[in-house]
């Protein structure tokens, strides 16, 4: 078969979980995308999952109409938060990229189109989506004097920042690649990684230059 990627560079320790679709075997049907932080998080393919494409070099080809997503359960995070994720969106406007708590209020989730926001809306950040082409997106929720703020990366550079009114938070299923398990997002999904902890712009940096050479950047 094809090579596996190159090796990767040094990235930032310390992860809740790495999902990496270059370890998931594809041709056997398996449901499980193993958690490569040794934190055992391992992640849950859906029912989708025979739509799902991955090769050896770490893509999982979610496209339109093939949909899917996934999930694991275990464990609970809480901000300071950073969601970091591979992805080359096939539009502008994709949504659905992360949940971490499907129909909750006060979730953490990429939506709606080109958003990521603190349900409802409070507070709500621009994404910056490149239609067709990879890029590494980086998220980071925590508490500001009491209350919510999100920050936005991509390939390391900021996007945008916003501020909220509260303080509350939900985790309860981390889901990749759809919102409220059925707003799926369109597109490619790399390598998918969560700290509990806010990562610094320098961390995010080092991570967007150890894995791009598999996304040809």
């Amino acid at each position: 078969g094809p090579a596996g990627p190159p090796p990767d560079g040094t990235y930032t320790a310390g992860a809740y979980l790495i999902w990496d679709p270059a370890e998931y075997n594809y041709e056997a049907g398996e449901s499980t995308i193993n958690d490569i932080s040794g934190n055992n998080r391992h992640g849950q393919l859906d029912s989708y999952q025979n739509y799902w494409q991955s090769d050896n070099y770490g893509i999982f080809d979610t496209t339109s109409p093939r949909g899917g997503y996934i999930s694991n359960s275990q464990g609970v995070a809480s901000p300071p938060l950073t969601i970091e994720a591979w992805c080359r969106p096939e539009t502008t406007g994709e949504s659905g990229l992360f949940d971490s708590a499907p129909g909750q209020t006060n979730v953490l989730r990429q939506f709606p189109n080109d958003k990521a926001e603190w349900w409802s809306g409070d507070p709500s950040i621009n994404v910056g989506f490149q239609a067709g082409n990879w890029q590494h997106l980086c998220f980071v929720y925590k508490f500001t004097g009491g209350n919510r703020s999100i920050r936005s990366y991509r390939n390391g550079v900021n996007v945008d920042y916003d501020t909220g009114s509260t303080d509350d938070a939900s985790w309860t299923q981390f889901v990749i690649g759809a919102y409220n398990l059925s707003g799926y997002f369109s597109g490619d999904i790399g390598v998918t990684a969560v700290y509990n902890s806010e990562l610094s712009q320098t961390q995010i940096q080092t991570n967007y230059q150890a894995r791009k050479h598999r996304y040809g950047l």
